[in-house]
């Protein structure tokens, strides 16, 4: 069942008429400003659970307290 992601275009052609006011160029722009900031929030609040369970895991666990890597780097391999 692989879709494709909704761009601000299919948003915004979700949304009632009247919510354009006439121009659906203005409505796509601020979807796609409102996506953008709606997706940078989310990612900065992951990151900030990573460095909490982090943080925690280092507290009760010597051996995640001694390791050394980077905690923002993304897997280049996938987890089995």
């Amino acid at each position: 069942m692989d879709r494709e992601p909704l761009g601000p275009e299919d948003i915004a052609k979700l949304m009632p008429e009247e919510y354009a006011l006439g121009n659906l160029t203005i409505l796509f722009k601020r979807a796609d400003v409102g996506l953008k900031r709606c997706i940078r929030f989310l990612t900065g609040i992951a990151r900030r659970a990573r460095s909490h369970r982090y943080a925690v895991l280092k507290a009760v666990d010597p051996a995640v307290a001694g390791a050394t890597f980077d905690l923002f780097e993304e897997p280049t391999t996938k987890p089995s």
